[in-house]
């Protein structure tokens, strides 16, 4: 049976990830420490992405955000301090250049602030 790798990627630990020479940086906002914990887990067992640093409140992530300048920040969107769209607009208003993914547990909050979602 064939091999459907691509030849350049015969030492990535997975066909799905090959190996990038350039590395996804990520900073993780939640004031869950066992959600954090976890989702640091998986992504840093993606090849490639690296957790540079966590936050438990808004305040604090975008402190992180602006030190460390990440290619994503994964936001909860409830946190103490900011929540995760305050954080967003932050980072926008100062034009950083990073990428925002907002996690909630709950559909209908993320949905009844959609237009929000827009402007950021």
């Amino acid at each position: 049976m064939a091999d459907d790798r691509n030849t350049n990627d015969r030492n990535s630990p997975s066909p799905f990830h090959p190996i990038s020479p350039s590395r996804t940086t990520v900073l993780i906002a939640d004031d869950h420490p066992i959600f954090r914990q976890g989702l640091k887990q998986l992504i840093e067992k993606q090849p490639g992405f690296h957790v540079v640093a966590e936050a438990e409140d808004g305040e604090t992530a975008f402190d992180l955000i602006t030190a460390h300048t990440p290619t994503v920040a994964v936001l909860d969107l409830n946190m103490p301090e900011l929540d995760g769209f305050a954080v967003a607009h932050r980072v926008q208003q100062k034009k950083l250049r990073v990428k925002i993914v907002i996690l909630t547990m709950h559909k209908d909050e993320l949905l009844s602030r959609a237009p929000a979602v827009a402007m950021v």
